[in-house]
């Protein structure tokens, strides 16, 4: 492709700008730095967004290097102030979370966005718990006077557009996934109802998910649940899963 030197990106021949670029031909048909410079939007100094952007992947080596970095250091690249840095490091890490998402068995494209959107609305600091106080899958203990206690419940109250993010990977977990496989039988062989048992499995989904973020780790079903054994039932077939 053709380099434009010397003038804004605005001035560039259409299929050469990153944003109508990517709008015509996708994402896979731009470079990193051309990418970036979606992001960054505006240059400075005579200098292109994609300049910038370059520059950034030449001073840290890849956009996990920028990443990794602190809102000073990039801020060193000239015309890349507080809010840019700010804003680019966000985008890379909702980027790296998506991915994240992608590696549990279960998680498609449509899923990993929308659990990845509504987790966005979460506040900083949340704790575990409540992100599954939140998602409405916590159960709940209730009771009738001072005698009647009925069977523990989901509470409901949470985001049910989280709960519907999760329903599907759980469904798919529970015959695709060893780990999560083996959780769903133990809580069916005790007698749990199958939507229970599922119910509990989207709630392991989330712990897997916040402690995923928070480490930055991709998934690992052994920290999810121990098998019992050496040897592991196969996949449940549709018919199987429906009799369950």
């Amino acid at each position: 492709m053709t380099v434009v030197r010397n003038k804004s990106v605005k001035e560039w021949p259409e299929d050469e700008r990153p944003r109508e670029r990517l709008i015509a031909h996708g994402a896979s048909a731009l470079s990193e730095a051309q990418l970036l410079a979606i992001l960054i939007r505006n240059g400075k100094s005579g200098r292109t967004a994609v300049d910038l952007g370059r520059e950034l992947l030449e001073r840290f080596g890849s956009l996990a290097g920028i990443e990794q970095a602190s809102i000073t250091e990039i801020c060193v690249v000239e015309g890349m102030g507080p809010a840019k840095a700010a804003e680019l490091k966000a985008a890379i890490e909702l980027g790296r979370r998506y991915q994240l998402l992608l590696s549990i068995p279960g998680f498609g494209a449509t899923s990993a966005l929308h659990t990845l959107a509504e987790l966005a609305l979460l506040p900083a600091g949340m704790d575990v718990r409540q992100w599954v106080a939140y998602a409405g899958l916590d159960p709940r203990q209730h009771t009738s006077g001072s005698s009647v206690e009925k069977k523990p419940r989901i509470s409901k109250a949470g985001n049910r557009h989280l709960r519907r993010a999760l329903y599907m990977p759980a469904l798919v977990a529970i015959r695709r996934q060893p780990h999560l496989r083996a959780y769903y039988q133990h809580l069916r062989d005790r007698g749990k109802l199958k939507m229970v048992a599922l119910i509990a499995v989207m709630r392991k989904l989330l712990h897997a998910i916040y402690g995923m973020f928070k480490h930055q780790q991709p998934f690992d079903g052994s920290k999810v649940y121990r098998l019992p054994g050496p040897h592991t039932s196969p996949p449940l077939n549709s018919a199987q899963e429906v009799a369950a």
